[in-house]
């Protein structure tokens, strides 16, 4: 299971192809073919060859619910958009009330925290707590009151914090990476994808490296939820602060 796991952070070809092997094989445990389904939708390349398999109906039934969340939880926004239609069959998506309407609106912190980490620990981090990948949120409610923050996950886009700018490598091995560069040498490049894993490549090895043209957290976050689901998460984020 521990190596499934380190698995995951390669956009390698040979690598995603092992672990399609591994959630394909019925002769291993449900778990270990479940991890292998979540560490094979991971990074750039990753959630498309996800999206692909699910769509094509290719992937085993009982890895149907895991694929589900991967995807519906993807930063690529087209991926998630393509999620979205395919298991919403049809039905429409939430749609929410104004801005200046939902910042009226009391929600449960409570429930606010467990949507946070269901949804939004996979890339940020409250209080060393969840993943060290987006900008740090622990005390993002000083920032931001609750229409700032609405505006930020509606339209992540118009706002990039500084150092987060996203880049697209693409190597001569075909392979692409999609993340922030974390270190960079005479050499090497660092590249940190989505659920904070490093990967170095020699710079020899790079074909192209262009900034990518929108925020790494994907758009339609919220059409995805309830909009008491909505106005309970900001509830929970306009509560961080700074301890007395």
């Amino acid at each position: 299971m521990t190596l499934v796991g380190a698995l995951g952070g390669s956009e390698d070809t040979k690598v995603k192809d092992f672990l399609q092997s591994l959630l394909a094989d019925k002769s291993l445990n449900l778990k270990i073919r479940q991890k292998a389904t979540e560490m094979y939708g991971n990074g750039y390349s990753g959630q498309d060859k996800l999206m692909t398999l699910v769509a094509a109906k290719k992937l085993p039934a009982e890895l149907d619910t895991t694929a589900q969340k991967a995807l519906l939880k993807a930063w690529r926004s087209d991926v998630k958009l393509k999620a979205m239609a395919f298991y919403n069959k049809g039905q429409s998506n939430t749609t929410l009330a104004p801005v200046g309407t939902l910042v009226r609106l009391t929600g449960n912190a409570g429930n606010g925290e467990t949507i946070f980490t269901n949804v939004c620990s996979s890339c940020h981090r409250v209080n060393n707590d969840g993943t060290n990948f987006g900008p740090d949120l622990s005390e993002i409610g000083a920032k931001y009151g609750k229409e700032g923050l609405y505006q930020n996950i509606l339209n992540p886009d118009a706002g990039i914090a500084f150092g987060y700018d996203g880049y697209l490598i693409k190597t001569k091995d075909g392979n692409q990476l999609l993340g922030y560069i974390s270190a960079e040498t005479k050499e090497d490049l660092s590249v940190k994808g989505m659920g904070g894993t490093i990967t170095k490549i020699k710079k020899s090895d790079v074909v192209s490296k262009k900034p990518y043209e929108h925020s790494l957290m994907p758009t339609g976050l919220l059409s995805t939820m309830k909009q008491q689901d909505a106005v309970d998460l900001i509830e929970y984020v306009s509560s961080l602060k700074k301890k007395s």
